[in-house]
C-alpha cells in the first residue's frame, strides 16, 4: 500500500495506535517516536489535555519496549525526551528497560547500564540485577560491575548479602 496515503488517511481519522502500528510494521521508528511527540508538544497544558498527554506518553513508552537492539540510540534520544518533559521518573525507567520481552533481552545490557548511570546509579545498579536474574546474563563484565558496586556498597546490609549470594 501507498505509506502517504495510509500516513495521511490515519492521521485525519485520528486513529494513532493504528498509525503507530503501521509506523512500527514499516520500521519506521524514528517516524513514529516523531509522531507521537509532536503530538504532546503541539497539545496545551490545559487540564483537557493532561490525560491526552499520559495517553502519549504511555504510547511512546510502549514503543520503546520494543525497539530493537540496532535502534538503540533512539531509544535513548526520546528516552531523554520523555525524562526531560515529564521530570526524571524511575518507574518509566524501569518500565522501559526492565521488562522480560525479547527486544529486551537483546538488547546491549552494557551500553544500557551505562546510559543509566548516567542519571541514577541505584536505578543502574538494579537494572545490572534484572539483566543477570531475568535473561541469565553471562557476560563477565556485567557481572564483573555488579561485583564492584556491591563492594562500593558495603555499608548497605542488603548489600551484603546480595554479595554473599553472588
Amino acid at each position: 500500500c501507498e505509506r502517504d496515503v495510509v500516513v495521511r488517511e490515519l492521521q485525519e481519522r485520528r486513529m494513532f495506535q493504528e498509525l503507530v502500528d503501521f509506523y512500527f510494521g514499516r520500521s519506521m521508528h524514528a517516524d513514529a517516536l516523531e509522531f507521537l511527540t509532536n503530538l504532546i508538544t503541539t497539545m496545551d497544558q490545559s487540564d483537557n489535555t493532561i490525560k491526552f498527554q499520559d495517553g502519549v506518553k504511555v504510547l511512546v513508552v510502549d514503543y520503546l519496549k520494543k525497539l530493537p537492539l540496532e535502534y538503540q540510540g533512539l531509544l535513548f534520544h526520546y528516552l531523554d525526551w520523555l525524562l526531560k518533559r515529564f521530570g526524571m521518573d524511575s518507574a518509566l525507567m524501569e518500565s522501559v528497560f526492565m521488562n522480560e520481552t525479547p527486544a529486551c533481552a537483546n538488547r546491549n545490557h552494557y551500553e544500557i547500564y551505562e546510559y543509566i548511570d548516567k542519571i541514577d546509579k541505584t536505578i543502574a545498579m538494579r537494572y545490572l540485577e534484572f539483566v543477570v536474574s531475568a535473561f541469565g546474563s553471562k557476560d563477565v563484565k556485567l557481572h564483573t560491575t555488579l561485583v564492584e558496586l556491591y563492594f562500593d556498597d558495603m555499608e548497605n546490609p542488603i548489600t551484603k548479602m546480595k554479595l554473599k549470594s553472588v
